[in-house]
């Protein structure tokens, strides 16, 4: 069965038969690639920021966090976080032994949560209001030797 169609009003054109799945017959495999991840790595879909020693520097926005995947020493931890947005903020830290939030702080102001963090993978986020639905979240990893060493 050739489809025709009206390329010019009155004038159809051939177009040669419909793929297969067109009639109902199932789609060709999507081919898949596998990759080959080293043993004891951890496999993520973006690059980490590592940070050696105890501060951890994060810039808040709307909806954003910079940055946003991080790889820091296990042990104490102290996130100095900057609002450069025009909305308040807060920040959310959720994971092994881990569960803290720096209170609501308004636009262009620093303050400081301190936390010690066992080895694991933590989220990062701003659960105020939407904002982290909106994207304002991360993934920080705390490796059981410092980063950086």
């Amino acid at each position: 069965m050739a489809a025709k169609v009206a390329e010019h009003p009155g004038i159809p054109r051939e177009l040669g038969a419909p793929p297969a799945w067109f009639g109902g017959a199932p789609a060709p495999p999507t081919p898949v690639r596998e990759v080959q991840v080293p043993a004891g790595a951890v496999a993520h879909d973006a690059h980490f920021v590592d940070i050696a020693g105890g501060n951890v520097e994060i810039v808040l926005n709307e909806y954003e966090m910079k940055p946003s995947r991080i790889r820091v020493g296990s042990g104490a931890v102290t996130f100095v976080l900057r609002n450069e947005g025009r909305f308040a903020h807060n920040f959310h830290v959720e994971g092994p032994g881990v569960d803290t939030t720096a209170e609501k702080f308004s636009p262009g102001r620093t303050v400081r949560l301190e936390v010690a963090l066992q080895a694991g993978e933590y989220k990062i986020s701003c659960p105020l209001s939407n904002h982290d639905q909106r994207g304002m979240h991360g993934v920080l990893i705390a490796a059981a030797a410092p980063a950086g060493k």
